[in-house]
């Protein structure tokens, strides 16, 4: 069983109403009641994790459905206890829902995720399938102290059920519903962290790549490529199973939800397509790596370039996507990589040498450039006094041309 993380146990699972008994709100929002025809209390609740607490008050809150109302000591804490057994407690957003099943209500509690007070510890996990997590927890205080046994599950979506089980009964006395950090797996759907990358490719058909960089500030496993295949059928708000590989080997297993399924697993570089980028830099050192599959499925190393950042950029308007390297080492210094169609041969072009230039920049990183000049150079030369006179070329076939000084007539 994996341990879980302090996160998700602090998101917390103080029940403020538990053991309160029903009497009037103690203070009133200022808000138009939703039609109550429009609006079924028996629904499952789980949906309202994560909604805006506006978006909550326009559509959902009735105060004749509020048993009990009180704030923290934040403005952003606020407590509801709803008549069918609902506590919802919120900030700009609903940060978690709770039921009741060991508490008397005027109205019933609704499932979650098909799970009630008539379930079991056995019919949960039939239902929702492996704890994430699973321990006792004491709540209450004084006279109003109890344990149960409790059971995490992720529910997908990044969303998360804690479900309290009475000790005598065994039935689900009370269901926490939050949201947290994308679960971390060590196997899903038969594939295991140190699996290959072929391994990976015969499990799941639908896989996609997306070009990461790798951050070793997280403490999280190196890694150099992911891959994510989508969990559902949807177009928005699609949750998808991601897998972190280094040196072809699986290191890391998770999820995201991404809102809409725009897939770019590839680039488009020098006229040739299905080209994958893998970044290898941390930090100023390592490389960036171009590769792409042959027609027998094993990958070619297109382009590997050292201790550069990259961009891929049609900079002289041919149709064909060139590669800009940002070299490590000076504040500004570039590359150019073009390809030779007649001689299939790879150009390089180092601006700063070319041009005997102290520094050089691609001016589409200027935010207020004209458009005319975005896929045009610039480069800076000390002059005798220690100024810098800048001046700007046009690029054509990896050859630059001068067009003349920067000035404020290219920007807008």
């Amino acid at each position: 069983m994996k341990k879980f993380s302090v996160l998700l146990l602090t998101a917390s699972l103080i029940f403020s109403f538990a053991g309160c008994g029903s009497k009037a709100p103690d203070k009133e929002i200022d808000s138009p009641a939703p039609n109550s025809a429009e609006v079924d209390y028996s629904e499952d609740v789980l949906p309202l994790v994560g909604w805006d607490f506006q978006h909550f008050l326009d559509d959902y809150y009735d105060k004749k459905m509020v048993l009990d109302y009180r704030e923290g000591e934040g403005e952003s804490e606020r407590y509801y206890l709803l008549k069918n057994g609902v506590e919802i407690s919120a900030g700009e957003y609903i940060d978690s829902v709770r039921t009741f099943y060991d508490k008397e209500t005027e109205y019933p509690v609704p499932v979650v995720k098909g799970i009630g007070g008539e379930h079991d510890y056995d019919k949960v996990v039939a239902e929702l399938g492996k704890p994430y997590y699973e321990g006792p927890e004491l709540t209450g205080t004084g006279d109003g102290e109890k344990e149960f046994d409790t059971a995490v599950f992720y529910v997908g979506h990044l969303r998360y059920m804690k479900i309290y089980f009475d000790r005598e009964t065994k039935a689900v006395s009370r269901i926490a519903c939050f949201s947290g950090e994308a679960p971390v797996y060590e196997e899903i759907g038969g594939i295991r962290v140190g699996d290959s990358l072929d391994q990976l490719k015969a499990a799941y058909q639908e896989l996609y790549y997306s070009t990461v960089s790798y951050d070793p500030s997280r403490g999280e496993p190196k890694y150099n490529r992911l891959y994510y295949t989508p969990l559902e059928d949807s177009n928005r708000g699609v949750e998808c199973l991601e897998f972190y590989l280094y040196d072809k080997k699986i290191v890391r297993i998770t999820s995201s939800v991404d809102d809409t399924l725009e897939w770019r697993s590839y680039e488009d570089v020098f006229g040739q397509k299905d080209v994958f980028k893998e970044d290898n830099m941390i930090g100023h050192r390592g490389n960036i790596v171009y590769f792409y599959e042959d027609e027998a499925g094993s990958e070619q190393v297109l382009l590997k370039i050292e201790n550069c950042a990259t961009e891929e950029i049609d900079i002289d308007g041919d149709g064909v996507t060139e590669i800009i390297a940002y070299k490590a080492g000076k504040m500004r210094a570039l590359d150019i990589y073009d390809y030779d169609q007649d001689t299939k041969t790879i150009l390089h072009l180092d601006v700063c040498k070319t041009l005997g230039a102290d520094w050089a920049g691609y001016k589409g990183n200027a935010a207020n450039v004209k458009h005319e000049y975005k896929n045009c150079i610039d480069a800076g030369f000390r002059e005798a006094d220690g100024s810098y006179r800048t001046e700007v070329y046009s690029v054509k076939d990896n050859v630059l041309t001068d067009i003349g000084p920067d000035s404020q007539d290219m920007y807008q």
